[in-house]
């Protein structure tokens, strides 16, 4: 279901930004209810000037990161044998294969993306007080995905995730809130197409909480940009 975003109508926004709201109900009739609700995808949220100022600094960022002139864990090179992409973490840093957060050093929010944070704000996306502190950008090469998983609750919720020169598919457990993964990394769930320049949102709840989300093999290159608040 697509329909006119209301306060961003109000705070000026173009005509072309909608949100899109879903309903997914579990196949294994475990879990009751929609497995989706809270979850809105925000379209057009960014100016094609404003992506490009993200894609510039996003490229320094991994250039410095090769050259080892970031701050700890900032810079964590993509990993062949998992597929994972190349990420920088700023704020925080998050340990994934130990789901823990914390522990190493990381550079602090840059003002580039506390100035996106800070638009989610004005464009009505989140509450002041949900203002996310620390951000993960994911930067995939074709064939790179993102492992099914939850978000730690050590992040509160909303969780909010920005698409960057193209789009994905996010896909999202429809097994008792599951996604299962084929040999070639394949996801069988249900997808949610992430445009280019578009913001998801997981409010708090059952889609953010118990019910995982991934990417699977991406087919060319995608950078997205996660904030959360800690």
């Amino acid at each position: 279901v697509v329909q006119p975003t209301k306060k961003g109508q109000q705070r000026g926004m173009v005509d072309e930004k909608r949100v899109g709201t879903f309903t997914l109900h579990d196949k294994s009739g475990i879990m009751s209810g929609n497995l989706l609700q809270g979850l809105l995808l925000y379209h057009n949220v960014l100016q094609a000037s404003e992506e490009q100022q993200l894609l510039d600094f996003v490229n320094d960022q991994v250039g410095r990161g090769k050259r080892r002139e970031l701050a700890g864990t900032t810079f964590v090179p993509a990993h062949r044998s998992s597929k994972r992409a190349a990420q920088l973490q700023y704020g925080l840093a998050y340990n994934y294969a130990e789901q823990t957060v914390g522990g190493t050093q990381v550079e602090a929010m840059p003002e580039v993306l506390l100035q996106l944070a800070n638009k989610l704000v004005t464009e009505g996306i989140i509450q002041p007080s949900q203002r996310p502190n620390t951000a993960v950008v994911s930067c995939y090469e074709e064939g790179e995905c993102l492992p099914p998983h939850v978000d730690s609750k050590d992040f509160t919720r909303p969780i909010c995730t920005l698409s960057l020169l193209s789009s994905a598919d996010m896909c999202f457990g429809d097994k008792a809130g599951r996604i299962d993964v084929n040999p070639a990394g394949g996801m069988d769930g249900f997808p949610v197409t992430l445009p280019r320049r578009s913001v998801v949102v997981l409010q708090d709840g059952v889609c953010s909480n118990d019910v995982q989300h991934g990417v699977g093999p991406v087919k060319g290159r995608w950078i997205s940009v996660t904030l959360r608040k800690h």
